[in-house]
């Protein structure tokens, strides 16, 4: 940054280095599920797969356009500081909403307006303060979390993001609990 004294006599320079720090690997995985409008989260012991705890981000108004990066960088922020205080790894899930394709319009629309490269594209920015972020395929996670849902008493989506964490802890156990909620 140059900046012109208030007495004319020169110029005050700041030169500000970034330096880039290693993520530290955390005790624990925060699962997001990404939706329309939200995101819920879990976070989940790695060593003993138990829920810590639950939540979800609210993420208004992604369909502005003037808005959209905004509101990103605000959920992103939120999601570290969750996986901060949990001392947390955060693990998303690679969608492409481009294949995305049903009956409703409706749904359609709402699918396609989720930003999800942008979002994922601004996890990346937690890694400056340290927080791994990783991509996951998320795959069955909502076919588990439908099923888990009436067991649990939480919604389906937060179930969602339970089954995304046990899958990236283990996949083993993942299959296991698929195998036991939906017969495959």
């Amino acid at each position: 940054m140059i900046k012109r004294r208030d007495n004319d006599e020169g110029y005050d320079v700041r030169i500000t280095v970034e330096v880039p720090t290693e993520p530290m690997e955390g005790k624990r995985v925060v699962a997001l599920d990404v939706n329309a409008g939200h995101l819920d989260f879990a976070v989940m012991e790695k060593e003993s797969f138990e829920g810590v705890s639950v939540g979800r981000v609210e993420v208004h108004e992604t369909v502005r356009k003037g808005k959209r990066e905004y509101r990103i960088h605000e959920a992103v922020d939120k999601i570290g500081n969750i996986a901060s205080h949990y001392d947390a790894d955060v693990v998303v899930g690679k969608l492409s909403t481009g294949d995305f394709k049903s009956k409703s319009k409706r749904a359609n629309r709402k699918v396609k307006n989720m930003p999800q490269h942008k979002f994922r594209r601004a996890l990346k920015k937690l890694e400056r303060r340290g927080i791994k972020v990783v991509e996951k395929s998320e795959k069955n996670a909502t076919k588990v979390g439908k099923k888990l849902s009436p067991l649990v008493g939480l919604d389906v989506h937060k179930c969602a993001a339970i089954a995304f964490g046990i899958k990236v802890i283990s996949s083993d156990r993942f299959k296991e609990l698929m195998t036991l909620l939906l017969g495959a």
